[in-house]
């Protein structure tokens, strides 16, 4: 549904800033319920939370079959921000506890990589499938989209019921200080963790605030549906594959290097996609450096992950990482809502506030060897 999401959202008669607004209350309701959710996953476990995460997920995508307002859309996002919160830290601590549990913590990095290949797989086909479905992009036709999702996310809470608790692995003296107090004095303590966050949340805002309407900004160059479903395609498989091979990639560089790297090519990208905006609105141009732009900013995922897993304990992994996400939502809503304005005045505005986001990681926050 994510392909011409934002084009059934405009069919359902909001305008592209109530779409930001709706981001806004999205990021917002995630920005109070991130710890919260992450601390319960560390005392109730993952896998509940998981369930439950999923299980939001689906209501979500059922109001959105009904709703036709925005304050119904309203509600469906707060639901999917809430699921959104649960599931957002607790599934890498899972899979990083799990890896720790097995004996395979050196391995971690490619256990990410394959996790965050793994959520590429299917959509690397239901783009296409998406496009073809919507091609009249007729109400039915978004129904059947949204069934689609639904029915893969009944299939998801039978998988959930599946998973394999990992053992938390506990310190008596850091137990004593409690889950939430140790994850916020480890944030403290560790300086290089906020540069790490901010030097990850402006580039992925940067994306995100281009990502949330590309299918409309696409449609609006006059590119037929199926294309979009194309150039979808194409960039899932190579993030698909790049995050399968991100434990070889550069094998000989450090982390913080690689994500250097990524974070120029980002900016790079953005900044030749804004003046592609700007002088020649070149719809094959756009979806050149719209693919680079995603890419480059996707697959630092499993590379951001690990550094910030390996300077955690396990027995608060969840609630650390979910106020790292925190720290990203403090971000998100200001932006977001100021991305909500700048739509108004034209593409050119949106995507020049993406461009100054990731000078601003480039040139401010670059990350520094010493820092893994």
């Amino acid at each position: 549904m994510n392909v011409v999401m934002s084009i059934f959202l405009v069919f359902r008669g909001l305008s592209l800033s109530q779409i930001y607004y709706l981001a806004v209350v999205f990021s917002t309701v995630v920005f109070l319920t991130e710890l919260p959710s992450s601390y319960l996953a560390d005392r109730w476990g993952r896998k509940k939370i998981l369930i439950m995460a999923v299980l939001l997920n689906l209501i979500y995508g059922i109001i959105c079959i009904f709703a036709r307002d925005v304050w119904l859309f309203i509600i469906a996002f707060v639901i999917f921000a809430l699921s959104t919160a649960l599931y957002s830290g607790t599934d890498e601590a899972l899979i990083y506890d799990t890896s720790k549990n097995l004996g395979e913590e050196e391995n971690s990095l490619k256990k990410l990589g394959q996790y965050f290949s793994a959520q590429r797989i299917f959509k690397i086909v239901t783009p296409i499938v998406a496009v073809l479905v919507a091609k009249n992009l007729s109400n039915e036709q978004f129904i059947w989209l949204l069934s689609i999702d639904n029915l893969a996310l009944f299939g998801a809470v039978v998988l959930c019921l599946f998973l394999v608790e990992p053992e938390i692995h506990y310190r008596v003296e850091s137990i004593k200080l409690g889950v939430f107090k140790d994850a916020w004095e480890l944030m403290k303590s560790r300086p290089e963790m906020m540069r790490i966050v901010i030097s990850k949340t402006l580039i992925f805002i940067g994306s995100f605030l281009i990502w949330r309407l590309y299918s409309e900004y696409f449609r609006q160059l006059e590119m037929p549906i199926i294309l979009i479903g194309v150039m979808t395609a194409i960039y899932q498989l190579i993030v698909f594959l790049l995050n399968l091979m991100v434990h070889k990639i550069l094998i000989n560089k450090e982390i913080e290097s690689r994500l250097n790297l990524l974070n120029v090519v980002f900016t790079v990208s953005v900044s030749l996609f804004l003046v592609n905006q700007v002088f020649w609105k070149n719809v094959w141009v756009a979806m050149l450096f719209f693919i680079l732009l995603i890419v480059s900013e996707s697959v630092r995922g499993p590379l951001y992950s690990q550094i910030t897993n390996k300077l955690t304990q396990s027995y608060n992994r969840a609630t650390t990482l979910s106020l790292v996400n925190l720290l990203n939502s403090a971000l998100l809503v200001p932006l977001v809502l100021l991305g909500s304005f700048l739509v108004a005045k034209g593409f050119s505005f949106l995507f020049g506030l993406s461009m100054v986001l990731a000078l601003v990681s480039i040139i401010f926050f670059r990350l520094r060897k010493s820092e893994n």
